[in-house]
């Protein structure tokens, strides 16, 4: 058959990448304690470990031909990667965003209280719900 394309069959590559946990300096915080900080930095860590362990078997069972839809040991790994992932990142935005002598609510008119406004009716509505969540 002349003229018609060959199938071809590319090898998968899944590049293991390595995260470091980042730094954070977060003493001495009013509203939450050094202790509870402590708790969320080692359950930080946990993620951050288990990303790249995730990460080195999944590039493991790619280079053994393993990476398929239909290996369920794969797919399990692939979703319990964005379990963990999403773990080590919300942890990241969660440690960035508290700091010493923290206003305790957003100035008016910026875009978090708008954005609450908007989805709740007021900033100090979104606090009460907020607040009376547990």
């Amino acid at each position: 058959m002349t003229g018609a394309a060959t199938p071809t069959s590319t090898p998968r590559t899944f590049v293991s990448k390595v995260y470091a946990e980042q730094p954070f300096a977060l003493h001495g915080l009013e509203g939450i304690s050094d202790a509870q900080i402590e708790e969320h930095l080692i359950l930080y860590a946990g993620y951050v470990k288990q990303v790249n362990l995730l990460n080195e078997e999944l590039a493991a069972m790619t280079g053994r031909g393993l990476a398929a839809v239909k290996n369920p040991e794969f797919t399990d790994l692939t979703r319990h990667l964005g379990f963990e992932f999403n773990g080590m990142l919300l942890h990241e935005h969660y440690f960035a965003n508290l700091c010493p002598a923290a206003e305790p609510k957003p100035a008016d008119g910026s875009a978090v209280a708008t954005a609450l406004a908007d989805s709740f009716g007021s900033v100090a509505q979104w606090a009460q719900r907020a607040g009376s969540a547990g």
